[in-house]
C-alpha cells in the first residue's frame, strides 16, 4: 500500500471516530439533561403532592398545575424519543460508511497483490492501477464527505 492510500484511509478512520465520539458526547450530555429535568419534575410533583394538604389550591390551580407537569412529562418523553431515533440515525450511518470504507480498501488490496505478479501483461497491469486509483477516489471521496458531516456536526 503507498503512502498516499495509508494517508487516505488513516483520515477516513480518523474523522469517523471523530464523528462517532462527538455525537456520543453530545447524546450523553442530552441524556444528563433528561434525568436532570425529570429529577426538578419528579420532586415539584413530590413537593406539590406534600405541601398540597397544608396550602389552600383551588381545584382550578390544581387542574392548571396538574396540565403543566403532564406537558412537561410529555417533552421530556418527546425528547427522548427524538434522543433514541438520532441514535439509531447514528448508528446506521456508522454502519454505512464502515461498509463502504471496506470496498475501496478490499479493492486496493487484491489490485496491489495482482500487481506484484510478473506475469501480468501491461493491459492487465493498467487496468489494476485504473481500479486502484478509483478505489483511493473513492475513498477520498467518502473522506471529504466524513468531514464534511464532521464539520456540520460541530456547527
Amino acid at each position: 500500500m503507498d503512502e498516499r492510500t495509508a494517508a487516505v484511509i488513516i483520515t477516513a478512520a480518523s474523522v469517523l471516530a471523530a464523528i462517532i465520539i462527538t455525537r456520543y458526547i453530545e447524546r450523553r450530555r442530552r441524556r444528563r439533561m433528561f434525568r436532570e429535568a425529570e429529577m426538578i419534575l419528579d420532586s415539584f410533583r413530590g413537593e406539590f403532592t406534600v405541601s398540597c394538604p397544608s396550602v389552600e389550591v383551588s381545584d382550578k390551580d390544581a387542574d392548571r398545575i396538574n396540565r403543566q407537569l403532564k406537558r412537561i412529562a410529555g417533552l421530556i418523553h418527546h425528547i427522548r424519543e427524538h434522543s433514541e431515533a438520532e441514535k439509531e440515525e447514528t448508528r446506521a450511518v456508522v454502519t454505512d460508511i464502515s461498509h463502504q470504507l471496506k470496498t475501496p480498501v478490499a479493492v486496493m488490496k487484491m489490485s496491489l497483490e495482482l500487481l506484484r505478479d510478473e506475469s501480468l501483461s501491461d493491459r492487465e497491469r493498467i487496468e489494476f492501477l485504473e481500479r486502484f486509483t478509483a478505489s483511493v477516489n473513492e475513498l477520498e471521496t467518502l473522506m471529504n464527505s466524513l468531514v464534511q458531516i464532521s464539520r456540520m456536526e460541530t456547527g
